[in-house]
């Protein structure tokens, strides 16, 4: 049957991007909502010289937007974050939860699911709560548990097959057992917010891990004596690397680097966005959080939390200085953590043998302690106020930008 000119449309002058490679001044004809292979000759025609026609990206690592986040959102509210998307080319998408009390997250797991089931979503993705302390971003410190398998198990039955992908900090306890369950169980078991060596990630990846969660972002960055999980990362060819190609989170030619190592089959650009997405510049209000988008490209969206969180080792009571407008520290309250290892990862005794939580050791309360996460050594109380300020909102931030397209 002859398509109709009614009912059809020719995209030209663009540059289309095939499987095959790209196509300058493209002509490419569309009837309804579908891509055809021909069009009648007195076919509607719409210039678009100088712009890109791109298949729909696919984004594997997302939160949420347009006010909406995945993980405590209606369904309506995911379904509003899902259109969000879809309006700046995302068509299809994995819907990632944030670290959150077990029970809730199986709970959440199957009210995702019916979404999976309705084809408004690929899949679900759970990042958190087995991950490190040490390089948490901003995930909540006290929900943050040990990945026993019988608790990975749990959150995977709970999603009714949608289960897609669990990240998980594999140095952990329970980390390799974890990472063979999830493969016996054909849910891909990526390595991220983790503070593994070098040696530790090779051997999660012989394990069966398979995606690194945006590398590069919490994680310890490469050394000339401690390669860390990045060098292991990406010199596995059984590995895909997440990269959150924002502007923000990579530098060009971090870029550039993971895409020589890895090759356009092993790289998967992905948006790891927050509820905020989609909002543009100024700030925005919901019930659950207060947020703020910085400055983007046109049409693109980079959104952070206002204000940073508190620091475990500064009491809620301290607030802020009111002379610099960063964290005021206190005598009451622990130090952080030295590092390697991050002390702070102790089992607590009021917990069942399951649950783990961070508590501070005793070991670890000194004023010139080694900051957290690979922090400069110094007296904490000293750092100056832009120190102080830099530090508080790359913590408050952490991965929760919406990236925007690759440069083609």
């Amino acid at each position: 049957m002859a398509p109709r000119a009614a009912d059809s449309t020719v995209l030209a002058g663009a540059r289309v991007v095939l499987p095959t490679g790209t196509v300058e001044d493209g002509r490419l004809a569309v009837e309804g909502a579908r891509i055809a292979a021909a069009a009648p000759e007195d076919a509607r025609t719409v210039d678009l010289t100088g712009h890109w026609v791109v298949p729909g990206f696919v984004d594997m690592h997302n939160h949420g937007g347009g006010g909406a986040s995945f993980t405590s959102g209606t369904a309506d509210e995911v379904l509003t974050g899902i259109r969000t998307h879809r309006e700046h080319g995302t068509t299809t998408m994995v819907a990632s939860t944030v670290t959150g009390e077990m029970d809730f997250l199986a709970r959440r797991a199957g009210e995702l699911s019916e979404l999976v089931e309705q084809g408004d979503l690929a899949g679900i993705h759970f990042e958190g709560p087995f991950i490190s302390p040490c390089r948490k971003g901003a995930h909540s410190e006290q929900l943050l548990r040990y990945p026993d398998p019988a608790e990975v198990r749990k959150l995977v039955d709970a999603a009714r097959g949608a289960a897609r992908m669990v990240t998980l900090a594999t140095e952990l306890p329970g980390g390799l057992d974890s990472v063979r369950l999830l493969a016996e169980l054909g849910v891909i078991a990526a390595i991220g917010h983790t503070d593994a060596t070098y040696a530790q990630t090779v051997e999660a990846i012989d394990a069966g891990a398979t995606v690194a969660t945006h590398l590069f972002n919490a994680m310890p960055p490469i050394a000339h004596r401690e390669p860390g999980p990045i060098t292991a990362l990406l010199e596995d060819d059984r590995i895909t690397v997440e990269l959150i190609n924002d502007g923000t989170h990579l530098h060009p030619a971090v870029l550039e680097l993971a895409y020589r190592h890895k090759g356009a089959g092993r790289v998967a650009l992905i948006t790891d966005a927050m509820d905020a997405a989609g909002f543009g510049d100024g700030s925005t209000s919901s019930a659950r959080s207060r947020s703020r988008s910085a400055t983007g490209s046109p049409g693109w969206w980079r959104a952070v939390r206002s204000p940073a969180p508190p620091s475990p080792w500064t009491p809620r009571s301290a607030g802020r200085s009111r002379s610099t407008g960063s964290p005021s520290r206190t005598s009451s309250g622990p130090s952080p953590p030295t590092r390697p290892g991050c002390s702070a990862w102790t089992t607590a005794s009021a917990r069942s043998n399951r649950a783990r939580t961070p508590t501070w050791s005793s070991s670890t309360r000194t004023s010139s302690s080694r900051a957290s996460c690979g922090g400069a050594s110094g007296s904490w109380s000293r750092r100056p106020p832009e120190a102080w300020r830099a530090r508080n909102e790359a913590m408050a931030v952490g991965p929760r930008h919406l990236g925007r397209p690759p440069s083609l």
